[in-house]
């Protein structure tokens, strides 16, 4: 007999889903006119594919009708999403950083703080110069689609930082209340780095959480080429 599945908290942002990481929702920020962002409609994570029958049965019971996978195309590959009530979106977008890395190690020697932030930044600053059809075909969606939805990457930390940062800014949320949910990640994510032999302890820390540095590029480099 299945277990049954407890309640989700009211309005809490975070929701304790079993097999999927950094799992929130984006409600409850005051935006326009000091209107609140509705909750329950727009929810930001890591990957689906290690979902669990409870978590599948909580996401149904949220009404999530559309997920947006801006992972690339072997990430989407090596770990599929297994639900069966949603529409997919392919919103591809490689996870270069994670390449640049792996060419570094061949290199030898540990990779310092330093130069991961580099490669972070770089990484930010190349989503703008890049990805930005991606991130117009995210809000394709959401103008196109009223049922609730749940876009995510890997860890949903970088790709989906920013694509949060982007959807509460045109929503009118402050830009200091931005930023504490993009930094909120690093109390919710707890992940292994593919490279952690080569990086020293530091630089692990660096690469699997998010700092305010990260998202400035990105908005830099926005500001730069959109004004």
């Amino acid at each position: 007999m299945s277990q049954p599945v407890p309640p989700l908290p009211a309005w809490s942002r975070s929701l304790p889903l079993q097999g999927i990481q950094n799992f929130r929702d984006l409600g409850g920020y005051i935006g326009h006119e000091g209107r609140p962002v509705k909750w329950r409609q727009i929810f930001r994570s890591g990957h689906l594919a290690h979902a669990t029958a409870q978590d599948r049965h909580q996401l149904q019971s949220l009404g999530v009708r559309h997920v947006l996978d801006f992972r690339g195309v072997e990430e989407s590959a090596a770990a599929v999403c297994g639900l069966d009530h949603v529409q997919l979106h392919a919103l591809s977008i490689e996870p270069t950083v994670h390449y640049r890395l792996e060419e570094r190690a061949r290199q030898g020697g540990v990779m310092g703080p330093e130069e991961v932030t580099g490669f972070m930044r770089e990484t930010y600053e190349n989503f703008v110069l890049h990805n930005s059809a991606r991130f117009k075909q995210l809000f394709d969606v959401l103008l196109g689609h009223s049922e609730p939805l749940v876009f995510h990457c890997t860890y949903g930390k970088d790709r989906t930082g920013l694509a949060a940062v982007l959807v509460l800014h045109s929503l009118g949320v402050d830009a200091a209340t931005i930023e504490q949910d993009y930094l909120l990640t690093n109390q919710l994510l707890n992940a292994t780095p593919r490279l952690g032999k080569v990086l020293s302890e530091e630089a692990q820390r660096v690469l699997l959480g998010v700092q305010s540095d990260f998202l400035d590029a990105s908005l830099a480099t926005i500001q730069a080429h959109y004004g």
